[in-house]
């Protein structure tokens, strides 16, 4: 809505563009988009269009996102997790429940889904993004972090140390979450089937095969089969010198002149994966200012932004139409200025 209330805007102002800018807007992203941006991208692709940048839905802008950071942080996807849905069953005889056996399979895929913590993947730290974030995220901060920011190759073993918390470890592993478990219908019968379905968010350092043997050797248990329901793979990293990111970051700025503006690992899916063959440069970002604790309301009760916010998002797309329809990027802030 935003993005169209600009577009209005400027149209109305008699605003001509010198660049071509397409706006897609698919239906069902939330179901993988397979009706809306598989079919926009095809179309793309059959009259050979590419793109000088993409930008899709994505990371947000936040306050107080650190301990002792007072200025708003807002990050941009410069890549995306892929996806992994597993389907864990175990089978055997049904049987009456007053003589069970040890193990039934409920029991047995309890052992196996017991063993897939959230944080069961190791830390892929130094092979996504992360680094880069933290690097970006060095010139906004204060001695002594920026000390620490600014010397990764010697701290990189220990930051992950400090990164357990859910949020922050989901930047540098691959996710687990069980999601769905299913198994026996009547309370004094063992049921001869009983299977559980796992969601993961594969880490750009790994992929999705990668992650499906992982599993299979944690569970370390040939009476629990592994079935692959859906797989998407990571998305490649994008540049953070090109025209798109460096557009990005200057129309951000121009609205919170305050703010860091960081690269980042896009924990949630979008539907770029079917724009990732139209262009290098790739970015996912919305201009949705919040608190950390206040991310329950996405896809949760109360969903909600504040008017202001959405007054500063249109004014965002209008800013961002503009500068990218400039031939060059001119930074009129820096990291120095903060």
């Amino acid at each position: 809505m935003g993005l169209l209330e600009a577009v209005e805007f400027l149209l109305e102002k008699g605003y001509r563009p010198q660049r071509s800018f397409y706006l897609a807007f698919g239906h069902d992203e939330e179901t993988h988009g397979l009706d809306g941006a598989k079919h926009i991208s095809s179309l793309l692709k059959s009259r050979n269009i590419t793109f000088e940048y993409i930008l899709d839905e994505g990371s947000f802008v936040f306050d107080k996102m650190f301990p002792g950071i007072h200025f708003p942080i807002a990050l941009v996807g410069i890549s995306e997790k892929g996806m992994l849905n597993l389907d864990l069953t175990v089978k055997d005889n049904p049987g009456h429940s007053s003589f069970p056996k040890r193990e039934t399979p409920i029991i047995v895929l309890s052992k196996a889904v017991s063993k897939l913590e959230g944080d069961v993947f190791p830390s892929m730290f130094g092979k996504g993004p992360e680094v880069t974030m933290l690097e970006e995220l060095a010139y906004c901060v204060p001695f002594p972090l920026k000390v620490v920011l600014s010397n990764i190759w010697l701290f990189k073993p220990f930051i992950p140390l400090f990164m357990r918390d859910p949020a922050s470890s989901a930047f540098h592993r691959t996710t687990t979450a069980v999601t769905i478990i299913k198994g026996g219908h009547k309370v004094n019968v063992i049921p001869n089937s009983a299977t559980a379905s796992v969601n993961f968010r594969i880490h750009p350092g790994q992929t999705t095969s990668e992650a499906t043997d992982y599993v299979r050797r944690i569970i370390n248990d040939d009476r629990v089969q592994i079935k692959v329901l859906y797989e998407s793979h990571p998305h490649p990293v994008s540049p953070i010198d090109s025209f798109g990111y460096l557009t990005l970051k200057k129309s951000i700025k121009q609205l919170y002149n305050d703010s860091c503006v960081l690269p980042t690992l896009l924990i949630a899916n979008t539907d770029t994966r079917w724009y990732l063959d139209l262009s290098k440069s790739i970015y996912r970002f919305s201009l949705v200012r919040m608190n950390l604790n206040e991310t329950g309301r996405v896809h949760g009760n109360n969903e909600k932004i504040a008017v202001k916010n959405y007054i500063d998002i249109v004014n965002f797309y209008l800013h961002l139409i503009k500068n990218s329809d400039e031939l060059e990027v001119v930074m009129k802030h820096s990291h120095s200025e903060l």
